[in-house]
């Protein structure tokens, strides 16, 4: 999804790898037009095109030994990933106009929130490069599936803006709160929030509910049976699953039956039923896929 945090995990691993003197590098290929994407990559000489007064260096020459991150690389025309392939393989670049071969030694990160082997069954985007960046695919889940990320997130937004604290950063209530908000715009808008939160905050941190007063707590999206479970190879002993269905619910609601059938969104009939499972673990189990309701109940 959008706004999950990619270039914060792409600087933590800048962070991680290189000394703090070697540069991050971040290009948007989306933000850029086709037309002049490879000069910011590759740079240009002078007279390489109509405005082109002197010579000038693109990203990869600016990232030196550091790292330089291509943030929706899935946007970027086919001509430019052309000469991207060529560097990661090459190791050196050409500045547009130019025919001198010119050495790079960055970390090169990509990201994108496209389908990129969708893109390259419509041709949009070029196997070979696709396999060339596919090293070590990272996949970062939207803030509404990490909520354990929300304080850390929130820690490193604070010192990003050069704010210090020496004790907690947010009250317990806070944390809570902006645990419980399904953050629809991701991290993009945890720092947003956070920001605005130190902007108004009155006096010193930890910031609190009412500095996040444009927070409204709503329910989460509930996930599909899909997030929850996925079906092993060998199968599964489906009496025994939704035994232990069935016993979460009842631990979650304290033995409440009819909160527990809520839970499980299932009528006080059908939970009766289930209910039964656990008296009677003599059956044999059967294999299936997932739980559902019955749709006459």
């Amino acid at each position: 999804e959008s706004g999950t945090g990619k270039e914060v995990v792409a600087r933590h691993i800048h962070r991680v790898r290189h000394k703090k003197a070697e540069r991050f590098v971040a290009l948007n290929c989306a933000a850029i037009p086709p037309n002049l994407l490879e000069a910011e990559l590759f740079g240009h000489e002078r007279g390489a095109f109509t405005g082109a007064e002197k010579a000038r260096a693109g990203k990869f020459e600016f990232a030196a030994a550091g790292t330089l991150f291509l943030d929706e690389i899935g946007e970027m025309p086919l001509d430019a990933q052309v000469k991207l392939l060529r560097a990661i393989q090459e190791k050196s670049i050409q500045r547009v106009g130019g025919n001198q071969d010119i050495p790079i030694s960055c970390r090169l990160v990509c990201a994108t929130n496209r389908d990129l082997l969708k893109r390259v069954r419509e041709g949009a985007f070029r196997e070979d490069l696709y396999y060339r960046l596919a090293v070590f695919p990272i996949h970062i889940p939207p803030l509404r599936e990490r909520r354990e990320d929300i304080a850390p997130l929130v820690g490193h937004c604070v010192e990003r803006l050069g704010r210090r604290s020496e004790g907690e950063i947010l009250t317990d209530a806070a944390r809570r709160l902006l645990e419980e908000y399904p953050w629809p715009g991701n991290v993009r808008e945890l720092f947003n929030a956070v920001e605005r939160a130190l902007i108004l905050k009155e006096g010193d941190l930890p910031l609190n509910n009412d500095d996040f007063s444009g927070i409204k707590t709503v329910p989460a999206p509930r996930p599909a049976a899909g997030e929850l479970f996925r079906l092993p190879p060998e199968g599964v002993d489906y009496e025994e699953l939704q035994r232990s269905i069935v016993r979460q619910a009842l631990h979650l609601t304290q033995g409440n039956q009819s909160s527990a059938a809520r839970l499980l969104q299932v009528s006080r009939t059908r939970f009766r039923t289930l209910l039964g499972l656990l008296e009677d673990t003599k059956k044999e189990g059967t294999r299936y896929i997932f739980l559902r309701r019955n749709p006459k109940e």
